[in-house]
Order: structure tokens, then C-alpha cells, then sequence
């Protein structure tokens, strides 16, 4: 509908009109579904991130 300047569409059962379905409609649709984001990884929750350290000293030692 963005693409083509679409803002309204005509919702149609056979050959009667049902309703019009508005691109507000469609957002307030996507907004009650909308996904929420995760709290950032905390450094200490990194996997792995200390392990990587240790081996990184350990090759440079050998």
C-alpha cells in the first residue's frame, strides 16, 4: 500500500461492499502484535567472552 499510495482499501464479499480497511488500521494491527526487545547482554553473561581472552593468552605464551 506504501509503495503505490494506498491508503485506503475497499473490503468487498462477493459483490458487496464490507468495509474499508485504512493503512491506520493495519498499523494499529502491527502495533498491538509488535515485538518487544530484550534487555542489552550484560558483560558478565557474554558467552564465552572471557574464555576468548584466556585463549588468546594462552597462544601468545606458547
Amino acid at each position: 500500500m506504501r509503495n503505490h499510495g494506498i491508503h485506503h482499501v475497499v473490503v468487498a464479499e462477493g459483490q458487496a461492499v464490507v468495509g474499508i480497511l485504512s493503512s491506520f488500521d493495519l498499523l494499529r494491527l502491527v502495533e498491538d502484535h509488535r515485538f518487544v526487545a530484550k534487555n542489552a547482554p550484560t558483560p558478565s553473561s557474554r558467552k564465552g567472552g572471557s574464555r576468548k581472552k584466556a585463549e588468546l593468552n594462552s597462544e601468545t605464551d606458547a
